[in-house]
């Protein structure tokens, strides 16, 4: 996560994770295993660059 100058972080993009949680649960956006997977390793992946 970013911060700023002096050290405090960002916050979550709450809003937006609210939208993703709706549109999972009312059926409009499927997410499955692969694509879980998938995100959680180009997460990996940028955590451990820094």
């Amino acid at each position: 996560m970013s911060k700023y100058p002096h050290g405090q972080e960002h916050p979550a993009d709450a809003i937006g994770s609210v939208v993703t949680v709706a549109r999972i649960a009312t059926g409009e956006c499927e997410e499955t295993s692969k694509e879980r997977s998938e995100i959680a390793k180009l997460a990996a992946e940028k955590i451990w660059k820094r």
